[in-house]
């Protein structure tokens, strides 16, 4: 053999080398981006239930309660509260809003989230809330919310 066929089968072999593990990074790079995507889900899914929890709190509910028959009557404290924890919920879907639209959301959790906002912003006090607030959120997300179809507010059974 001479120098030159070694040459040739050793840059072949090198070329062969690099392919591969090119191949073998491009593998770890979506596997490692699935991870991340999986891990940005829970956490953000970790929190959305927190969030939702806090309406479980006798004082808060009753505060929401009052405040979709009539916001006027409260005192500005309550104001205060129900604002803090409308924007908590509308911060909360703002996130979900830009996960999903960065592809880190997918369509299966991003849907019945929608859904569910939907009949969040159909509660009186959820809706003031967000109409004396949505200068301070994304210009994509307002347009998303404004543009939403709004369900009904009630605790009935929704029938299909």
């Amino acid at each position: 053999m001479n120098w030159e066929a070694i040459s040739t089968i050793s840059e072949v072999v090198g070329t062969l080398a690099i392919i591969i593990s090119l191949l073998y990074l491009a593998k770890q790079v979506k596997s490692q981006s699935s991870e991340t995507q999986s891990a940005s889900m829970h956490i953000f899914l970790a929190g959305f239930r927190e969030t939702i929890a806090n309406y479980s709190n006798h004082e808060l509910a009753n505060l929401f309660t009052r405040a979709n028959h009539d916001i006027d009557s409260l005192t500005e404290t309550e104001k205060l509260q129900i604002a803090s924890s409308a924007q908590q919920l509308h911060r909360l879907y703002e996130e979900a809003f830009n996960l999903h639209n960065h592809g880190r959301l997918a369509d299966d959790v991003w849907m019945p989230m929608v859904r569910q906002y939907a009949s969040f912003m159909a509660a009186p006090s959820v809706r003031y809330v967000w109409d004396i607030r949505k200068h301070y959120y994304n210009d994509h997300f307002r347009a998303f919310v404004d543009n939403m179809d709004i369900s009904d507010y009630s605790f009935e059974k929704q029938r299909r």
